[in-house]
């Protein structure tokens, strides 16, 4: 048995198992957001009305792919469905993109309804035409401590550079600046951080949250 890293497809031939596939994924959405809140820009009280529709949505996307970790009982298995639809789900990452590199901090915000002009990307070079926002990683707290996030971070920079057959790209990430374990992990794949804000927490109740964005530009 081990871990392996799959990206979720956008659609699947049989209705039956696509409906399997979302309701999984809203299954573990719903479940991060209740066990580490704080680990998130949503909420539980927001996503737990979401119609099926949305949920939908999210993993058809085509300005985003959304990757998971999972138990493998057979390594060397190259069916991947039965996987993804049965097997428990350790970790997940949302590769958001690509983006406008110049543009990036300012399109991510209007795409996330944040308060105009408080996110920063930091300088951009005339090499880097695209970015991407790493978002809602996530790890299970029983499976912490095992460097899966730094898989998964792995995994979403070689497919980055694999897309832009390796022209050099930014990945930009958004975490809770009060998370230093977070931020050391982020730390251990090459991100830095280049800018820090504060921002109107999402649950209405007036209070401000402190944000840091990190930044790694590979290819």
């Amino acid at each position: 048995m081990s871990y392996k890293t799959i990206v979720l497809p956008k659609s699947l031939s049989d209705p039956l198992q696509w409906d399997q596939l979302v309701e999984k994924f809203k299954t573990f959405r719903l479940q991060s957001l209740q066990l580490s809140p704080e680990s998130f820009s949503s909420t539980y009280a927001r996503e737990i009305n979401f119609t099926q529709d949305i949920w939908e949505s999210r993993l058809k996307s085509t300005s985003a792919i959304t990757a998971v970790i999972i138990w493998d009982p057979i390594p060397s298995s190259a069916d991947y469905i039965p996987l993804i639809l049965n097997a428990p789900w350790i970790a997940s990452l949302i590769l958001s993109g690509p983006l406008n590199a110049v543009t990036a901090a300012k399109d991510w915000e209007e795409q996330q309804n944040f308060d105009p002009g408080t996110t920063y990307f930091g300088a951009v070079g005339p090499e880097i035409e695209r970015g991407y926002v790493l978002n809602a990683i996530y790890v299970l707290p029983s499976e912490r401590r095992k460097g899966l996030a730094n898989q998964l971070i792995e995994y979403a920079k070689l497919h980055a550079v694999e897309v832009n057959k390796g022209k050099k790209i930014m990945l930009v990430l958004l975490v809770n600046f009060e998370s230093f374990a977070a931020r050391k992990c982020y730390e251990k794949s090459g991100f830095e951080m280049v800018h820090d804000y504060w921002f109107s927490e999402p649950d209405g109740s007036g209070s401000k949250g402190h944000a840091a964005v990190m930044r790694l530009d590979v290819g």
